[in-house]
């Protein structure tokens, strides 16, 4: 029975720490898709007085296309499977879940990434081999095409990347808190003790002495 001259005690107020991980799941399944579907490829042209960029979806043509698609659906599994946790049942398994797609989505970002580069490459070896059959004057001060386009990975790839990285991190935190599943009652259990053998008593003399064992 609490004290009637004691103040009644508030409740605390819950704490919404344990939000920050799944909404930002949430947040990083939605940077991937936003940079899945803009600008892959930043291209850079030096001109007189300043630079121009030039944003385009690919440096080889079209063959980034299916590779948008990937990241877009992994992006979008990965957003879909973050609001199921978050405003659905948390369990381990939907943790799982996002966490494999956040590697994926990943995997996607820096193995473009490394390919625009990759690509970036051959193209200034080729259009340097093309550039030094030039005339002297054509160059004019320039020595190389390298020096006039400059090829990057763009915001968008970028984005694809830094979403799956941190949704990876941010999953693997979760997935480290949180509860594991208990066994299911009556599994893993320890078995009782049989209880111990009761040694008969034998029944009272008629004359009141006391029985013996």
């Amino acid at each position: 029975m609490a004290d009637p001259q004691l103040p009644p005690t508030q409740p605390e107020p819950a704490s919404n720490t344990n939000l920050i991980a799944p909404v930002g799941i949430l947040v990083a399944g939605l940077v991937g898709l936003i940079g899945s579907v803009l600008p892959w490829v930043s291209v850079t042209m030096s001109v007189p007085g300043g630079s121009q960029s030039i944003d385009s979806p690919s440096v080889a043509g079209p063959g980034d296309g299916p590779w948008r698609g990937v990241a877009t659906l992994l992006s979008a599994i990965l957003l879909v499977t973050a609001a199921g946790y978050l405003f659905g049942r948390r369990n381990r398994g939907l943790l799982g879940v996002a966490t494999v797609f956040a590697l994926l989505v990943l995997g996607v970002g820096t193995y473009k990434i490394v390919d625009v580069y990759q690509k970036a490459q051959d193209e200034y070896r080729l259009m340097d081999e093309a550039f030094a059959r030039l005339p002297a004057a054509a160059r004019g001060p320039v020595a190389s095409f390298s020096e006039l386009f400059h090829i990057n990975p763009a915001t968008g790839l970028w984005m694809v990347a830094i979403g799956g990285l941190f949704g990876t991190v941010l999953a693997l935190v979760q997935l480290l808190r949180a509860p594991k599943p208990v066994a299911a009652e009556g599994w893993l259990q320890p078995i009782p003790a049989p209880p111990s053998a009761l040694r008969p008593v034998a029944p009272a003399s008629e004359e009141g002495n006391p029985p013996t064992a």
